[in-house]
Order: C-alpha cells, then sequence, then structure tokens
C-alpha cells in the first residue's frame, strides 16, 4: 500500500477536457480524495488558460498548478520536469496526458498496490470503439507510475530536444529501460482515453509544426538526439520563465 499519490499532467488549450476530468474527480470517494493530489502544468496556453477552468470551480482534490509563461512549441517535456520538481521524492506519482482519465476505481487500486521502488508501473487503456463500449487499447507509451526519486534517477526529460511532437520522450523512455529494475504492466488498473471523445482532447499541431525550436532545423542538435540513445544525460532544467498558479 502506498500512502498517497500525486497525478501529474500537462495543459495546453484542452478546457473541455480539463472539466472532464474535474467531473471524474468529483465521483472520488472521500477516502480515495484524501489521498490524492493532482499537479498540472499549464504549458503557456494563449486563449485558454487552465485557470480560466479551475477558478470558481469546487475542487474535490487538492490541485496545484503552474503555468509556463513562455509559448514554447511542444514543451510537454519541461512541463512534465515542472511538474515533478516539487514534493517528497519518495512520493510516488502518476504521469498523466490531458486525455487520459483515471477513475476512482483505479485509483483506489494502484493506492492499494504493493509496489517496488526500483520499478515503474504501466496502466492499461481502455479506448472507445465504434460501439461506444470502452475496449482495451495499446498501453500509452509516455505515462507511469513511478517515485519522483526514480523519475530523476532516469535524469528527467532532455529540453534540448524540446520542439517537436514525441522530441523529448523517445531518448526518456530508452534511458528508463536502462535505469529501471522493471517495467510492471497492470492488468486490473487503467486509464480511460478520450482522445476523439473530447473534441480538444485530440492531439492537434495548434501551429506549433516546423517552429525555431524544432530539433530538426538544428542539426547539431538533432545529431545529439540520435546520440542521447546511448549518452542521456540531460541538464539545465527549466529553462524558461514559470509561475505558481494555485
Amino acid at each position: 500500500m502506498i500512502e498517497n499519490l500525486t497525478i501529474a499532467m500537462p495543459y495546453y488549450e484542452s478546457p473541455e477536457m480539463l472539466r472532464t476530468h474535474l467531473q471524474y474527480w468529483a465521483k472520488y470517494p472521500k477516502e480515495i480524495r484524501d489521498r490524492i493530489s493532482v499537479v498540472i502544468v499549464d504549458d503557456g496556453s494563449p486563449n485558454y488558460p487552465a485557470i480560466d477552468v479551475l477558478k470558481g470551480q469546487k475542487l474535490n482534490v487538492s490541485v496545484s498548478l503552474y503555468r509556463v509563461m513562455e509559448n514554447i512549441p511542444w514543451n510537454h517535456g519541461g512541463a512534465r520536469n515542472l511538474s515533478m520538481w516539487f514534493g517528497d521524492e519518495k512520493e510516488w506519482v502518476l504521469t498523466c496526458d490531458i486525455d487520459l482519465v483515471f477513475p476512482w476505481e483505479s485509483a483506489e487500486k494502484l493506492l492499494k498496490a504493493n509496489l517496488d521502488r526500483k520499478c515503474v508501473y504501466k496502466p492499461k487503456r481502455l479506448a472507445k470503439n465504434d460501439e461506444g463500449d470502452w475496449v482495451e487499447a495499446k498501453r500509452h507509451p509516455e505515462c507511469f507510475a513511478m517515485t519522483r526519486e526514480m523519475f530523476w534517477k532516469i535524469g528527467g526529460f532532455d529540453e534540448d530536444f524540446t520542439g517537436y511532437w514525441n522530441g523529448t520522450f523517445t531518448p526518456w523512455r530508452k534511458q528508463m529501460k536502462r535505469v529501471v529494475s522493471q517495467i510492471v504492466e497492470f492488468e486490473d488498473i487503467h486509464f480511460l482515453d478520450y482522445c476523439f471523445v473530447v473534441d480538444d482532447a485530440t492531439v492537434s499541431d495548434w501551429g506549433r509544426r516546423g517552429s525555431e525550436y524544432d530539433v530538426h532545423r538544428n542539426p547539431p542538435m538533432l545529431l545529439k538526439r540520435r546520440q542521447a540513445t546511448r549518452n542521456y544525460r540531460p541538464k539545465n532544467y527549466l529553462r524558461f520563465k514559470w509561475e505558481t498558479i494555485l
């Protein structure tokens, strides 16, 4: 059994999806709410900041909100780093994308689970089929339960590779496989995938493709990213301006 759990997720221009999370958190029984906290990092949303969704809402779980003050394209690796920056390094954290809801039944099972700090754990993913039923889908490649200590032992995300979709995650995942004792796949703990169910949950370009941050426009950095599969040493975390909102 673990004492407390933090759900950490980045946010960008997804107000309806954030409202969906609020609806699910409202269903958490009190004994679960008391042991759950949520960390949201708004990755510079210019039109629909997360605070506009949260203000005036009754928050049934403890919510911390940070905002990246620069609208840096595809900075979700940096946002992940910020979400892991504060708190007890021994605490368990569930990394979660904005389109993945964690239902209370799964939260209850995770809190009761006997977890090994040397391992990371991968929930199932359920998605709706054409008939509207929740069915098993491929597990999400970027969402895990782990301690903060393990996250930083892996190295955090290398913000040199910010600038295009999935730029930071592939090197991080390969490093994770080298560092952790085992990647354990849960069979009875799952996310609900709302991509293509809620309109703004679907990944969109948002006009961010091919920006000056894109590593493909920087040949030396692109070479470094390829070499990171063998030599992964991130540095200079949180190289952007950010602020605490809640």
